[in-house]
């Protein structure tokens, strides 16, 4: 038969060794440090004002309204509704590319009878960097698309090129001034089918 004392006694050792325990426990995790998960922010920085940058565009389309980032001078704002922008006498485009492939330069414009009837035929000289690409006149009153091969020494150390042409003769507003050139509606590098 078992006596109700060494029960009682025997639960209350129980009791003792359960509360030490925990305390022990206790005493060890509250020397364990929780890892500080603080950090400073990152570094920012402040982007210059303006138009957003056009990350790796190749071609500048006038109907999007990103393509402004891209537009350098010469060219006149843009107009609701239209893909193309009137062009005074000297338009500079700044585009991206990959300096480890071969393009060639594309432009898309039209040359308006307007400024025909005026002036009569137009003399274009594209540029790439600066350098003279080609030289070609248009008498028509109609769209062109221009394509030729970029020379890889144009474009050697670069990974943005100003591309542009100068429009000789211009056609100048009698309003305003204005000298105007061609309706452009794209300018830019296409990758070259030439290897």
């Amino acid at each position: 038969m078992v006596h109700a004392d060494a029960l009682v006694r025997g639960s209350q050792g129980t009791v003792a060794v359960s509360r030490a325990a925990v305390a022990i426990a206790c005493a060890v995790l509250a020397g364990c440090g929780v890892p500080n998960l603080e950090y400073p922010p990152p570094l920012q920085r402040v982007m210059p004002p303006g138009p957003e940058p056009l990350p790796a565009a190749n071609l500048l389309e006038m109907g999007d309204p990103s393509a402004q980032s891209g537009i350098l001078g010469d060219v006149l704002g843009p107009q609701s509704g239209v893909t193309w922008r009137w062009t005074n006498q000297h338009p500079r485009f700044r585009v991206w590319f990959d300096p480890t492939r071969r393009w060639d330069f594309v432009a898309r414009f039209t040359v308006p009878g307007a400024v025909l009837n005026a002036v009569g035929p137009l003399t274009l000289r594209f540029l790439v960097n600066g350098r003279e690409l080609e030289v070609r006149k248009f008498d028509k009153d109609q769209d062109y698309a221009v394509s030729k091969p970029v020379p890889a020494e144009m474009l050697a150390g670069a990974e943005t090129a100003t591309l542009g042409f100068d429009v000789d003769p211009v056609l100048v507003s009698k309003g305003d001034g204005v000298k105007l050139g061609v309706l452009i509606q794209e300018i830019g590098l296409a990758p070259s089918p030439q290897p």
